[in-house]
């Protein structure tokens, strides 16, 4: 991590620019996006998401989601780690607005978030022997889509994804938000993408660069990321 946080801010523009994936040809056509994060907000941020991983798994060691009903419960747990408010999915309606009031982004009824908090465990526990990384992706693009709290969703799903994948073997901590914070609005375009478009493929990518990306700043790898069939440690 110390490594981490010490390579971020000195990644050359021309390095980012070359990750195909971690860009979009709509993001300078987002209407409504915040500024981008300062380096110190992103490092925070990730630090403390990282501290969070780092003690639910000294406290469940062992963790497996083959069973749906774990996947769920660690959900909850993770969420009331981030100190977000709340130890059960959302009762009311909740919709993100836009930086400058221009448009607001509106999520599921929050009489579906049981239903397909559910759903999205089952198919976690179906596949996550096979297809790890795709498990990984979709806990966090279905979990993004669900919105099942009325805050801290994109913090509780960045740090799933990383549980997921360490449940299936890899080790490496894959931190989201810091490479987010390099690419402007990319990521905002592509989980609206799959929110209001069904489209994996763009999510699938960018994930597919960051994990390039952050070998770069933990080990200094130049390893290609695992395949959406399988995880790999590092």
């Amino acid at each position: 991590m110390q490594r981490l946080m010490a390579s971020y801010p000195h990644t050359p523009d021309e390095r980012i620019a070359a990750l195909a994936g971690l860009h979009d040809e709509l993001e300078p056509h987002v209407l409504g996006a915040a500024p981008a994060e300062r380096a110190e907000e992103a490092r925070r941020r990730t630090r403390l998401e990282f501290d969070i991983y780092r003690a639910f798994l000294r406290a469940n060691p062992d963790i497996s989601y083959r069973d749906p009903a774990r996947f769920v419960r660690d959900t909850i747990e993770v969420h009331r780690r981030c100190r977000a408010g709340a130890n059960a999915f959302r009762r009311s309606g909740v919709r993100i607005a836009a930086y400058d009031k221009s448009a607001a982004t509106h999520f599921p009824d929050w009489r579906l978030c049981d239903s397909l908090m559910a759903e999205l465990a089952q198919f976690v526990g179906m596949h996550i022997d096979k297809w790890p990384a795709t498990c990984a992706m979709v806990t966090y693009g279905g979990i993004i889509h669900a919105h099942p709290f009325l805050d801290g969703n994109g913090r509780t799903a960045r740090i799933m994804h990383n549980l997921v994948l360490h449940s299936a073997g890899c080790r490496h901590f894959l931190p989201i938000g810091l490479v987010a914070s390099r690419t402007g609005n990319s990521l905002v375009v592509k989980l609206r993408r799959l929110v209001l478009g069904n489209d994996w493929s763009s999510l699938q990518r960018f994930l597919h660069d960051s994990y390039k990306l952050s070998q770069e700043w933990q080990t200094g790898s130049t390893e290609h990321p695992p395949a959406s069939g399988g995880a790999r440690s590092s």
